[in-house]
């Protein structure tokens, strides 16, 4: 599913994903029409290409890649791409093609710009080097948008936008990949953030993605084909955030930009240590999620549907003490393939959730380590001592893991499952709580099946074996708590299933008077 974030993120604006429906107290509305403006001017469009250098290069201008240009709405900033890279060695080659797609923008009395695009987009790149090679082309039918745009915080402040059918293809000697979605809709909002940086929220969707893969299993035969089948009825990307420093992110970009070269950027590396400083923590706390509805897999063993997949991601910034969520979501799940045995297909999951969070989390304390170390004209830049202290803050300072409240749900029975995990003095202590319901039925399913296929009689052996373990609960559940000691010792609904580890001993036995192997 390789073009499946290509084609969900292409068009959104340089800001992280938000949360869909939801517009921030305060924000910026988008305006229908560009408000009136003045014609731009030949002294105005060469102010305004100066300003766009530090972010594009003068290259890119020198080089016809970008222009700028007045226009009776304000200025017309165009992007020409059609370069060949002729020097990449010996039987390489390459080229990228992008026909002229324009933005016009006009600046507001409050300093900001109102942004506005139209048309459609295509874009194609090639590139052979020895003997491998790839071709891939992207085209959006068309692009209709408009927003706001604050140089101050360095980030839209609104935008929204429609975008008609988006198709791309990826040709290697391997694989070749061909994948479309219909429309999308896309929305931005952002707030100057009361402890600097932008709170944000976005959404976009998008409906009728189809996504073939036909790759090669075996590199050494490719012209043996793997073709793989995915459909979905729609996508919605949500997400919101607090405290991003997209200003200090949009300046340190243009810094590095400036000081491209090794020698500029070795003599300036302080300087980028005080820009890399200042970006902590990036973010305050950021969500986002992804939701496929109507998904389909087909492939040459079966087929899978879903009413729905979903993703989401929570976390802090580059913290001391952060928190992280990953949520994997799955509803209305069904399988359907002959590689499946009819009594295997029954006991298949429906509904899936698994959460995973970390907490206690230190990154910013390693991040400072590493910027203060790291010398761009040293190889390696970080030097050994710094990995070394980073490597012992780690050991030093775990996470705690968990396993927020997640369930697999089948037609017969229902389990669900939490749990943690953390260290004392290096040794991992955790718990875990399972439930379930309809073991029994399970059970007779299994049975049943076993006078036919011995493989169910296999399943129900160890069904058989877990279940003598399990407490049986009032509402009919069963319960395995599963606790594991920093001895080493395991213990299920509190009965010894392993004893602790036998302590460490001296490998080589020594004379306790000198310390001379005996």
């Amino acid at each position: 599913m390789s073009a499946l974030p290509a084609l969900a993120q292409t068009q959104t604006p340089p800001l992280a994903p938000a949360d869909a429906g939801t517009r921030s107290e305060g924000a910026a509305s988008v305006p229908a029409a560009p408000e009136a403006s003045a014609a731009g001017t030949e002294a105005g469009a060469k102010s305004l290409e100066a300003d766009l250098a530090a972010y594009f290069t003068r290259a890119a201008f020198d080089q016809g890649i970008l222009r700028v240009t007045p226009d009776p709405e304000g200025y017309r900033i165009t992007l020409s791409v059609d370069t060949d890279f002729s020097q990449l060695g010996e039987a390489s080659s390459g080229h990228i093609r992008l026909g002229d797609y324009s933005l016009v923008v006009s600046r507001r009395d409050d300093g900001t710009w109102f942004v506005r695009g139209l048309g459609p987009i295509a874009a194609s790149f090639d590139m052979k080097a020895a003997d491998q090679s790839m071709t891939m082309t992207y085209q959006v039918d068309n692009m209709s948008y408009s927003g706001i745009f604050s140089p101050e915080v360095g980030s839209f402040l609104s935008a929204a936008g429609t975008f008609d059918r988006t198709t791309m293809t990826q040709t290697t000697p391997q694989s070749e990949v061909d994948a479309k979605l219909g429309p999308q809709s896309m929305e931005l909002n952002a707030v100057p953030a009361a402890g600097g940086g932008i709170d944000f929220t976005y959404s976009q969707t998008g409906s009728k993605l189809s996504e073939t893969i036909n790759s090669a299993t075996d590199p050494a035969h490719p012209d043996q084909r793997f073709p793989v089948d995915l459909k979905a009825e729609s996508i919605i990307l949500t997400g919101n955030g607090a405290g991003l420093k997209s200003k200090p992110i949009l300046d340190l970009y243009a810094f590095i930009l400036a000081n491209a070269s090794d020698e500029k950027i070795i003599a300036a590396q302080d300087e980028l240590k005080t820009r890399l400083r200042g970006l902590l923590p990036l973010w305050d706390q950021i969500e986002s999620a992804y939701a496929f509805n109507d998904v389909s897999i087909s492939t040459q063993v079966g087929r899978m549907t879903a009413d729905r997949a979903g993703f989401s991601f929570s976390g802090d910034g580059v913290e001391t003490n952060g928190s992280y969520r990953y949520v994997y979501d799955f509803t209305g799940m069904t399988f359907a393939s002959p590689a499946i045995p009819d009594w295997a297909g029954e006991l298949l999951p429906n509904d899936f959730t698994l959460a995973i969070g970390a907490d206690g989390v230190d990154l910013d304390t390693p991040a400072r380590i590493a910027i203060d170390d790291f010398d761009i004209a040293r190889d390696p830049p970080i030097s050994d001592a710094a990995g070394e202290r980073i490597a012992a803050i780690f050991k030093e300072k775990m996470p705690r893991f968990s396993i927020p409240p997640s369930r697999v749900k089948a037609k017969d029975y229902e389990v669900t499952l939490s749990g943690d995990l953390r260290f004392e003095f290096n040794k991992p202590v955790a718990t875990l709580d399972i439930k379930a319901s309809g073991v029994e039925t399970v059970i007779n399913r299994l049975q049943a099946a076993g006078q036919n296929d011995p493989r169910a009689l296999q399943a129900l052996a160890m069904l058989q074996l877990g279940k003598g373990f399990a407490k049986s609960l009032a509402d009919g559940k069963s319960q395995w708590l599963i606790a594991v000691a920093s001895d080493g010792s395991v213990t299920v609904n509190g009965a010894t299933v392993k004893g602790p580890d036998a302590p460490a001993t001296d490998r080589f036995p020594t004379d306790k008077g000198n310390g001379v192997p005996l």
